[in-house]
């Protein structure tokens, strides 16, 4: 699980970050959210930004 809080200016700031989630499967299905899933959306959202910044700093490089 991650927990964050987002500062007044703008900024999100992690304060916990665990191994294991304290989402249980019951409140999962009541509130219609797949907590596991709405996470690696978000990293996998993430990971797409920093390697297109990766890659058009290579294609600056060698162009």
């Amino acid at each position: 699980g991650v927990e964050w809080m987002d500062t007044s200016d703008g900024r999100r700031v992690f304060i916990d970050i665990n191994a294991t989630s304290v989402y249980r499967k019951d409140i999962q299905q009541a509130l219609g959210v797949d907590g596991f899933g709405v996470v690696c959306n978000y990293l996998s959202r993430e990971l797409a930004k920093e390697a297109a910044k990766c890659e058009s700093r290579l294609y600056r490089r060698y162009r």
